[in-house]
């Protein structure tokens, strides 16, 4: 009797996600009155169980010892809610004998599922550019792209990351090969391991400057980076920035505390004087570059209000201008992409000179402009908004220095 019991429930709770939408009692041969019917229906509308999808009831079928432990792995790894566990627990009790059983098998099974995971998005830039006289600096885009995040687990405290990019122009003629206008490229390829207040990554990786808002860098580079700490972070980056010499070091604070504040300093170096200049944009009149750099942010609750400032006392023989950086900026509210109806908006005003910054995080504020930058994001429905984006101002970097210069810039994301 008691077999007949076990699989009845069972058969029922390997089914439920396949008829949860049937209407108000989806499952024909299972007597509202059981005791499992509650539990199963609240674990099936929550989606934490999966079944067959054959649209049979299978209550009279006994399974294996091996599908009993993926169902419940399956469950348990989707991490369901505190009222999900207990009718989990449920059901655990009621099978108390044949789960501990299989107990080794399931903690294999909860241990290797779902091992890879991917995040990302697919879109539509756009991105004009206007200089004083009619000159089009390049910097223009009318895309459509993609961006994949796939990340495997390598054990509890490491993973394999990697960033795949891809983009196809809108303008693309056939009868003018162009290789940057269709371009597949891996950007990313890292590992990571993760521990308490330690996290260390290693390969082509993302450098961030938090210290001063990413200001200065925001971009991929080579090498090995550590960050130690729990209220006070201690960032350490070495390697390259695409064929630069490349060290930075910052200190900053919990970026969840109201105010936020760091300071951070950037090395890099070439042997040739034309190599660091062409490498990284700059200037400069050594073989070495020196930024130093400093930013804060408060957070009054819808707004906030951060500011940036960076120097290299390298290239004494160019102006201030160029060898210095800032960057104000004031926000309203901010756009979450998993609630539809969200938005924020933003308002900066911003100097990067030539040799104080790498690669700024900003869309359309690039290296060598000083001016107003305004812009504003909002989500259409979950996962899928826009954004809108302005700059005007002028150009401080040597060539077209002085000209005025306008950005517009457009993006519509759908992200997974």
């Amino acid at each position: 009797m008691k077999k007949k019991i076990f699989s009845m429930v069972v058969g029922n709770f390997i089914f439920m996600t396949s008829m949860t939408c049937a209407g108000a009692n989806p499952f024909a041969d299972v007597p509202a009155h059981h005791w499992a019917y509650d539990s199963l229906m609240k674990l099936a509308s929550e989606g934490i169980v999966e079944g067959y999808g054959n649209g049979t009831f299978l209550g009279e079928r006994s399974i294996t010892r091996y599908e009993m432990a993926q169902m419940i792995a399956k469950a348990l790894a989707k991490n369901p809610s505190d009222a999900s566990k207990v009718e989990l627990e449920k059901l655990s009790a009621e099978f108390k004998p044949e789960l501990q059983s299989l107990g080794v098998k399931i903690s294999d099974l909860e241990k290797n599922s779902d091992k890879i995971k991917w995040t990302g998005g697919v879109g539509y830039e756009y991105l004009h550019t206007r200089i004083d006289r009619g000159i089009n600096d390049g910097t223009g885009f009318n895309d459509f792209k993609i961006e994949l995040y796939p990340q495997a687990e390598i054990n509890e405290h490491w993973t394999a990351n990697a960033k795949i990019e891809a983009y196809t122009n809108i303008n693309y003629k056939d009868d003018e090969p162009d290789e940057d206008e269709n371009k597949i490229s891996l950007e990313r390829i890292f590992a990571e391991g993760n521990y308490k207040n330690f996290n260390i990554q290693l390969g082509r990786l993302p450098v961030l400057s938090e210290n001063d808002l990413n200001m200065i860098m925001d971009s991929e580079a080579s090498g090995g980076q550590i960050i130690f700490g729990d209220k006070y972070k201690f960032k350490i980056f070495a390697g390259r920035y695409r064929s630069t010499i490349y060290q930075f070091a910052e200190i900053y604070n919990d970026r969840e505390e109201k105010f936020n504040f760091g300071i951070g300093y950037h090395r890099l170096h070439k042997d040739s004087y034309r190599d660091i200049v062409t490498e990284t944009n700059g200037y400069y009149d050594s073989s070495s570059a020196n930024i130093f750099s400093a930013g804060m942010k408060y957070n009054f609750g819808d707004f906030s209000l951060g500011g940036s400032f960076a120097q290299n006392p390298s290239g004494k023989n160019y102006a201030n201008t160029q060898r210095r950086a800032y960057s104000v900026e004031l926000d309203y509210k901010e756009a979450d992409k998993e609630t539809p109806g969200s938005w924020g908006v933003f308002a900066a005003y911003r100097k990067l000179g030539h040799m104080a910054v790498i690669e700024p995080t900003y869309d359309v504020s690039i290296i060598g402009i000083k001016g107003f930058h305004f812009g504003g994001e909002y989500v259409f429905a979950k996962n899928i908004s826009g954004q809108l984006q302005y700059f005007f101002g002028e150009r401080v970097s040597p060539r077209y220095q002085g000209y005025h210069t306008n950005k517009i810039y457009g993006k519509v994301e759908f992200n997974f």
